[in-house]
């Protein structure tokens, strides 16, 4: 491991170049509740994709986007997980597998990656545990998402009860996984309890009204859900969107502030053939 240093004192652990970028990991010590250890920091282009607590007892607390607050809202308040019963997630953009931490005994996390730099940071022990220490059944579907899923469908694949896309929070917005298209596909590959949940946190575009679009065109409920801060859990203010077409009985956690769509402007959904995310940038 390399003992050089980034700009910010944290030390450079990995950095390689892939098709998709340039990936980084970093650390710094760190302490909690008097155990010591060190934050591990993955960083693709200029975003942060994950952190974790490499701290006794704290290795698989959820961080950055995926706390309760965040990506982990739409497992914890799946039926099927509050019974106790097995699980499958999908994840779409995997990161370092935060959302792994969720994982029990078994239940299937089955990640869709297209970054082979990604991938081999995620799956090393001696960078993040989130997926060697899964209890569950990890599986790594590698390349485009929307091909692999438009394959399992056709092959009769088995459904999933949370689907997570987690492919806008980055520099670029994959356009071929925002369209009407691509949605239709999503909602298909859910059990019909099943809740789709996407990421929407964007430097530089105001997803929102993209959001209620997708509703408005499927005709299926929409939760617009916006999380503070909190640096203490390594949580990052976050925006999703939740979508259910059995919405049942969901449980708002602290620190969420709802987003009233009445207030949002409507605007098309973009398709395959024609569309645009110009009018989503805010700067």
């Amino acid at each position: 491991l390399s003992q050089s240093a980034d700009t910010k004192g944290r030390r450079i652990l990995d950095r390689r170049r892939g098709f998709y970028g340039v990936v980084t990991v970093t650390e710094m010590p760190a302490a909690a509740a008097g155990a010591e250890g060190v934050v591990r920091e993955f960083v693709h282009g200029g975003t942060v994709h994950g952190m974790q607590a490499l701290i006794p007892g704290r290795e698989r607390m959820p961080t950055t986007y995926f706390t309760e607050t965040g990506g982990g809202f739409a497992v914890l308040n799946h039926p099927r997980y509050r019974r106790g019963q097995p699980m499958r997630v999908g994840l779409v953009g995997t990161g370092i597998g935060v959302m792994l931490s969720y994982c029990r005994t078994n239940d299937v996390y089955v990640c869709y990656e297209i970054s082979p730099e990604v991938a081999a940071v995620a799956r090393d022990p001696a960078l993040f545990t989130f997926d060697s220490g899964a209890p569950g059944r990890v599986e790594w579907v590698m390349g485009d998402a929307r091909k692999a899923l438009e394959a399992e469908a056709a092959a009769g694949a088995p459904r999933f009860d949370v689907l997570m896309i987690d492919a806008f929070t980055g520099d670029n917005l994959p356009y071929h996984l925002s369209t009407r298209e691509a949605f239709a596909l999503y909602f298909e590959r859910l059990q019909p309890d099943g809740i789709l949940m996407v990421n929407i946190s964007n430097w530089h575009m105001d997803l929102m009204p993209f959001a209620k679009s997708v509703s408005g065109a499927f005709d299926v409920a929409v939760l617009g859900m916006a999380g503070r801060k909190d640096f203490a859990r390594l949580a990052f203010s976050s925006t999703f969107a939740v979508y259910a077409r059995r919405p049942g009985n969901i449980s708002i956690p602290p620190g969420v502030r709802l987003v009233d769509f009445r207030s949002i402007p409507d605007v098309p959904i973009p398709t395959d053939e024609k569309g645009s995310f110009n009018r989503f940038v805010t700067w």
